[in-house]
Formats: structure tokens, C-alpha cells, sequence
């Protein structure tokens, strides 16, 4: 409940919210101080005059406090808004700046979840929950008059809802503890969706139906439980909520005619407290009510506050260029990494300036961290790798992100259509991914298809694409952002011989204008290569130099 307050204050109109419940709950009272009024005095001395008058003006409050519900309501509505603008563009900055690893030990379905929960926060600054916790805090001023008018009636809401608290409460933790479940459930089974659709043909060719298929059900069986038994939870409280609000109402009515009978409260008095305390109960129903939507929201704030808050990349910009980085040297001064079957040992090597150098290691996991390394996608455990003498992490971020490229053994491609994934959707560099793609044999398979270059991928239609021509794509993004230093790993994988003899050509044709480094056990990229490193099964490496290499 406290977090949804401290939510509230930060909302930028939350002054003007504020107020306007304020106004709002000040008109609220004029129905029952009008009712009071009529039974204990108009009535009884026929006064006529004085009723049209307080008709007329208790439905002017009524009026206008229709009118400031509805200002309340837009307000929230463009709060509401606002905030989930604000919250995705953060966490989307926050995404792209953050730790690869760290990212990838999170999976993809908690970032599918985070993501999905900025929505689901939304409650929380619209809707009946946010409206009822603004009235929460006139509770007290409707239970302070109902003491005034009634006495001792005060006390009916007051142990009703105490009980009904105890037992809501009770709900709400058994509510709390299941929806964190179900968010791990439905954590595993986004993450084992997208997993299974974006490797479908290889699951297909493994015969791995069977067994995704078990391990779907299992997930499915489990997140279904879990949601009905959240299902049943929320209707026990709804059950328990008005319960209490029909029990309050039944005992306020049928103890205050025993009042009246005995002369201790008036007719007029009973309607008053009747009213007052179905509007001190009201926000109390709402929040118990909603209870399971707040839950939901809160779980879904932590989901959203730890992807906001994860790690970032380590660059402190203590050296800025203002364009591209140098090509090199690129020099590794005591350098020891490690991560699951990979590791690199105490490096001590440098790698010249606009060579092509060939990593090779067995397996090649190692040549791939040693790339991922230079990369910046894994941080060194010992030493430091520099490029022109500065250390990676002072660099500034963008700068060293515009500088090298990447291009993993099997490549993905973003929602898009073909062209803006060879340009990253730099419509400027579109002439010149264009001639790469013709260099490449890209450009004949493009043109069989409908569209061409304009052809949608990275949704259903990236079927049409074999793994060949998707690789050959990355390659053009790679070489189209014209980097310092280019990452190739494994880069002759997935492509037939025409293409591999294109790529060759190609990287010959770019020797010395930047620094190619490539992960790969072709001969023929070797043959190529100006310099070796070979790197040990214990991590250790060697720079072998190529006389007469091209």
C-alpha cells in the first residue's frame, strides 16, 4: 500500500489530484447534511421554501462534483499515459546501455515480462485503484462525522472492517505468493516459447516435437494452476468485500432504528450516518476489491525496477574522439576471462593496425570470447584490453558501439524490412548496403522475392530467408556502419561456396582500411589472415606472424 502511495507522489499532477479530491469529497457531503436537514426539520414544520432551496443547491454540488470526477479521471487518464511513455523510453534506454550477460542470464522472458508489466503499472495511476486510494485518507473525516451525528454507531464500520481487514489481509498475502509464482511460470514459459519459434526448424530436424512438447505442457499445467488459483482467490475476496459492505449497511440500519425508537438519535440523523458511512467504506471496498490488480502491479513495478536498474556497460568517457576510433593496435596486457566452456589465460599480445587476423582454439569457444572480449560484451576478470593505448572502458559508449561491429555464427534480424536491417535503419548508407549486398551474391535472392529489398522480416515472413541469405544480411549491416574494427565469428558458416569465395574478395578488398578479426577454422580464411592466434585448451594464446601472407 505504501508503495502505491509513494507512486502517487511522484505523479507530476499529483497536486492537482489531490485537490480536486479534496473538492470532490467536500460536495459528497452535502447529500447527507441535505437529508439530515429535511427529515429533523423540514419535514416536521413544512417548510417548503427551505427545501426548494436545498435541492436546487444539492444538486449544483452534485453537478459540479460530477463535472471534477470527470476533470479527475481525464487528469489520470493523461498521467497514466505519460508515465507508461516515460517508464518504456527509461527502460528501453536502460536495456540498450545495459550488461550483455547480465541480460542474457535474465533470459528473454523476464524481458518480455518487464516490459509487458509497464502496462499493468498503469493501474496504479488510473482507474478505480488510484481513485480509491486519493479518497482513502477522507475516511476518517466520514467516520468523524458519522461519531458526531450518531454516537456510538460509529463503531459498526469500524469492527466490520477490521474483521474484514484481518481476513482480506490474509487473502492478500496467500494472492501475493501466488501471483509471484505465476510470474515465474509465465517467465519460463514466454522464455521457452521464443526459444522453440526462434529455433523451430532446428527443433524440427532434431525431433525434438516430443520433448518440447512434455516441457511446454509441464510449464502450461503449471501456470494454469496457478492462475485459477488466483482466480478463486480474488473471488473470495470480492466475496469477503461485500460481505462486509452488506454487512455494515444491514447492522448501521437495523442498531440506529433502535436509536431513534429510544430517542437517542433522530430520523434524519440515521439517513446522514448511513450515507456517511457507505461513503467512508467505499474506497476501503475499492482497494479490496482491486486487491489482486495492485498485487499485480506491484510485482510488475519490481519486474520493471530491475530492469531499469541492471547493470550497465562500464565506459566512463574519459577519452572522446568525436568520431570513430582508431583501427588499432588492439593490445591484450595480462588479460584473463572466463565463462561457461571458455576461458582466456594471462594474454599478452598485440594485434596490429588494419590487419586480418585469423583466432582459432579448440574449441572455439575460446576464440569467441577472446572476440565477445574486444566486443566489450564480457567483461575481463584480470587485465586490460586496449585499442591505440586507451582501455576499453574509457572510451565513451556510442563511439565505441559506432566502432565495431559484431557479427555472431548465427545471426538475428529486427523487425523491419530487409534494406533497414542491412542499414540499421540508416536510410543515408542505403546506396551503399545495396553494392555490398551485390557484392556479396546478396542482391539475386533479394530480387526473387516479392518485395525485395522492401520484403518485412524478423516476424512470420523471415521463414522465407535460409540461414545463408540471413547470414549474408548481417555481414552487409556489419561492413554498411564502415567500423574500425570488425568481429567475424565464424563467419563462413551457413554459406555455400559462391558466397564464401564473395566474402573472401570482400575482405580482401578491405584489408588495412580496418582491423578484421576472425573467429573461424577455414583454411581458406587462414590463407587470407596476416597474422594467427592460436589459443589453448588452458586459454593460453599466441600471435603468429604470416610471412608472405597477402
Amino acid at each position: 500500500m505504501f508503495q502505491n502511495f509513494s507512486l502517487l507522489t511522484q505523479n507530476k499532477l499529483s497536486s492537482e489530484l489531490l485537490l480536486s479530491s479534496v473538492f470532490i469529497n467536500i460536495l459528497s457531503l452535502a447529500l447527507p447534511f441535505t437529508m439530515l436537514q429535511i427529515y429533523d426539520r423540514i419535514l416536521p414544520n413544512e417548510a417548503y421554501g427551505t427545501a426548494v432551496v436545498l435541492v436546487v443547491g444539492v444538486g449544483i454540488a452534485i453537478l459540479l462534483e460530477l463535472l471534477l470526477r470527470y476533470a479527475r479521471s481525464w487528469l489520470l487518464a493523461s498521467s497514466a499515459a505519460n508515465y507508461e511513455l516515460t517508464t518504456i523510453s527509461k527502460l528501453v534506454d536502460s536495456l540498450m546501455k545495459a550488461d550483455y550477460h547480465h541480460m542474457e542470464s535474465l533470459g528473454s522472458g523476464a524481458i518480455a515480462q518487464g516490459l509487458k508489466g509497464v502496462g499493468e503499472m498503469r493501474e496504479v495511476y488510473s482507474g478505480q485503484a488510484a481513485v480509491a486510494m486519493m479518497d482513502l485518507p477522507f475516511v476518517m473525516i466520514f467516520l468523524g462525522l458519522v461519531a458526531y451525528i450518531g454516537g456510538p454507531l460509529v463503531f459498526i464500520p469500524i469492527l466490520v472492517w477490521l474483521i474484514a481487514g484481518v481476513r482480506v489481509w490474509q487473502i492478500g498475502q496467500k494472492l501475493s505468493n501466488t501471483t509471484s509464482k505465476l510470474n515465474i511460470s509465465e517467465n519460463e514459459r514466454t522464455q521457452l516459447l521464443m526459444l522453440v519459434l526462434s529455433g523451430l526448424t532446428t527443433a524440427k530436424s532434431m525431433a525434438l516435437e516430443s520433448r518440447v512438447t512434455y516441457a511446454y505442457k509441464k510449464v502450461n499445467h503449471q501456470r494454469l494452476a496457478q492462475q485459477n488459483e488466483i482466480d478463486w482467490l480474488s473471488s473470495k475476496l470480492q466475496e469477503v468485500i461485500q460481505g462486509a459492505a452488506q454487512l455494515t449497511t444491514l447492522a448501521l440500519v437495523l442498531i440506529g432504528c433502535l436509536e431513534v425508537l429510544n430517542g437517542n438519535l433522530t430520523t434524519g440523523g440515521l439517513a446522514a450516518c448511513s450515507i456517511l458511512a457507505g461513503r467512508a467504506v467505499a474506497p476501503l471496498s475499492a482497494i479490496g476489491s482491486l486487491r489482486a490488480k495492485i498485487i499485480n502491479a506491484q510485482h510488475a513495478m519490481l519486474e520493471v525496477n530491475a530492469l531499469i536498474d541492471a547493470p550497465q556497460e562500464s565506459f566512463n568517457a574519459s577519452q572522446m574522439y568525436q568520431q570513430k576510433l582508431p583501427i588499432g593496435p588492439i593490445r591484450f596486457e595480462h588479460v584473463s576471462a572466463k565463462q561457461t566452456g571458455a576461458k582466456l589465460s594471462d594474454i599478452n599480445i598485440e594485434i596490429p593496425s588494419g590487419s586480418i587476423v585469423n583466432v582459432t582454439s579448440n574449441p572455439l569457444t575460446h576464440a569467441s570470447l577472446m572476440l565477445s572480449s574486444i566486443g566489450a560484451f564480457h567483461q575481463v576478470n584480470q587485465g586490460q584490453i586496449t585499442i591505440a593505448g586507451i582501455a576499453l572502458n574509457d572510451h565513451v559508449g556510442f563511439e565505441f558501439r559506432q566502432s565495431i561491429s559484431y557479427v555472431p555464427p548465427w545471426a538475428t534480424l529486427l523487425s523491419g524490412s530487409i534494406l533497414e536491417n542491412m542499414t540499421l535503419f540508416r536510410h543515408e548508407r542505403e546506396a551503399y548496403a545495396m553494392e555490398l549486398a551485390d557484392k556479396l551474391g546478396l542482391s539475386a535472392t533479394i530480387a526473387q522475392l516479392p518485395a525485395g529489398y522492401q520484403t518485412l522480416v524478423a516476424n512470420n515472413n523471415s521463414q522465407m530467408l535460409n540461414k545463408g541469405a540471413i547470414k549474408l544480411i548481417s555481414l552487409v549491416r556489419a561492413f554498411s556502419q564502415s567500423p574500425s574494427i570488425l568481429l567475424l565469428d565464424q563467419p563462413m558458416v551457413s554459406l555455400d561456396t559462391d558466397s564464401q569465395q564473395r566474402l573472401l574478395a570482400l575482405l580482401q578488398e578491405y584489408r588495412g582500411e580496418m582491423t578484421i578479426i576472425i573467429a573461424s577454422y577455414f583454411d581458406e580464411i587462414a590463407q587470407l589472415s596476416d597474422f594467427c592466434i592460436d589459443i589453448s585448451q588452458h586459454g593460453h594464446a599466441t600471435l603468429v606472424n604470416k610471412p608472405g601472407a597477402n
